[in-house]
């Protein structure tokens, strides 16, 4: 339960491959389309960085995170 609201609420460790040629940012939404409540989005991140391909543990919730994008 780490990365559970009732746990430590961490973020967890994601790892991706390298987006097409061209990409100019990614976008993460973490979706819970069977959440006890009803669909819910647990986090959003956009202006990622094409070059990044992981997000660590525990990222800050702040508006920007430096090399890592914005959170909405």
């Amino acid at each position: 339960m780490v990365y559970a609201c009732d746990g430590s609420d961490r973020s967890p460790p994601l790892r991706w491959d390298a987006p097409p040629p061209g990409t100019r940012s990614l976008a993460l939404i973490m979706d819970d389309p069977d959440a006890p409540g009803g669909r819910f989005i647990h986090c959003v991140l956009y202006q990622i960085p094409p070059d990044r391909t992981e997000l660590p543990e525990g990222v800050p919730v702040k508006p920007t995170v430096e090399g890592m994008g914005v959170q909405g």
